[in-house]
């Protein structure tokens, strides 16, 4: 198989050429290895995600939101790093989903906290979201992990 991979460490896609050729259809799950410590794991299509959807997928024990942002795919941590929320839960604006519980919002194309969490009287930053590196194979989607 041809790999035309673009890789964008700051947003966490890669975007690879596949062959058109290929008869080889994955699973869910299918592991495909990249290096010595990196996996891609098999995490969605394509037509599963529309523009501006949020998916929750759990790749390796890991607890994942995989989103189509404009023409990019990301993959974060799931919980939100105040108290736990899943975040699938929340609402995405553009790139920002905003936490059910108390209105953390992170940038999903970066896991920056950019919106404090509200609790009465106390607002808090939280921590940064787990990015993770997104592959598109095709009409595979592929989430990275170590």
């Amino acid at each position: 198989m041809t790999r035309m991979a673009t890789t964008s460490r700051r947003f966490g896609t890669i975007t690879a050429g596949s062959n058109k050729d290929a008869k080889h259809h994955r699973s869910k799950g299918e592991v495909e290895q990249w290096g010595d410590d990196m996996k891609f794991v098999l995490a969605a299509t394509t037509s599963e995600l529309a523009n501006g959807a949020m998916k929750a997928v759990d790749i390796e024990g890991q607890e994942l939101l995989l989103a189509k942002i404009q023409d990019g795919y990301y993959a974060v941590g799931r919980r939100c790093t105040h108290m736990a929320e899943n975040l699938c839960d929340g609402t995405l604006d553009g790139p920002v989903v905003t936490c059910p519980r108390h209105g953390a919002r992170f940038d999903l194309t970066s896991g920056k906290a950019v919106g404090k969490a509200k609790l009465m009287f106390l607002s808090t930053m939280p921590k940064d979201l787990a990015t993770y590196p997104v592959k598109i194979e095709g009409t595979e989607v592929f989430v990275g992990v170590a």
